[in-house]
C-alpha cells in the first residue's frame, strides 16, 4: 500500500489556496487597488501667476477622495502648499505649522474639499518673514492625512518681482 498523496488531491489543495497566496503576495508587494483605501488626489489653482514681494497670492488646494470609503483627517493640518526656488530649495512650507485643535474633516467618496491659502512672497521661517529674491518659484499643493503626506499636486510657477 502506497502512502503518497494522490496527485488530484494535491492539485485541488493548491488551486484552493492560490487566491489566498495571490492576495497575500499582492498586499506584501504593495500592489493594491488605491481606490479601495480612501485615496486622495491633490490639485492646485492660483488666483494669479505673478506678484511683487509682500503682495498676496491666493492658493487654492483641493483634496478629492478618489477612494471607496470616507477619508477623515485633522482639519487644520490637511491641506497646504510648498514653494520651491529654481534650485529646488524649499522656501515656504505652509504645511509645517498646523493647529492641533481637534477638528476633523471627512471627505466622502468622490467628494472634494477646497482650502484657500495665502502666500506673500516670503520665507516662512522665523518671527520676521523675509521676502524671497525676485525670480520664478514653483508651488505645489499637498494633502496630508494626520501628518502623513498622501498626495502632491502638479507644479505651478509664480514669478516674484522686486518690491519698490
Amino acid at each position: 500500500m502506497s502512502t503518497s498523496t494522490p496527485s488530484w488531491t494535491t492539485s485541488k489543495i493548491r488551486n484552493r489556496f492560490s487566491p489566498v497566496v495571490l492576495c497575500v503576495a499582492t498586499m506584501v508587494l504593495g500592489c493594491h487597488d488605491p481606490t479601495a483605501t480612501g485615496s486622495v488626489m491633490a490639485t492646485l489653482e492660483l488666483d494669479r501667476t505673478s506678484i511683487v514681494q509682500g503682495q498676496q497670492i491666493q492658493i487654492f488646494v483641493s483634496a478629492t477622495n478618489v477612494g471607496a470609503t470616507p477619508l477623515t483627517m485633522t482639519a487644520s493640518c490637511a491641506l497646504g502648499y510648498r514653494v520651491y526656488a529654481s534650485d529646488g530649495a524649499l522656501v515656504s512650507p505652509s504645511d509645517e505649522i498646523c493647529l492641533l485643535d481637534g477638528r476633523r474633516l471627512t471627505i466622502s467618496p468622490g467628494a472634494r474639499h477646497v482650502d484657500t491659502l495665502v502666500w506673500y512672497g516670503n520665507r516662512s521661517w522665523g518671527h520676521l518673514p523675509e521676502y524671497v529674491e525676485p525670480g520664478t518659484y514653483s508651488v505645489i499643493g499637498v494633502v496630508s492625512v494626520d501628518g502623513e503626506l498622501r498626495s502632491e499636486s502638479g507644479e505651478r510657477d509664480i514669478t516674484v518681482a522686486l518690491r519698490d
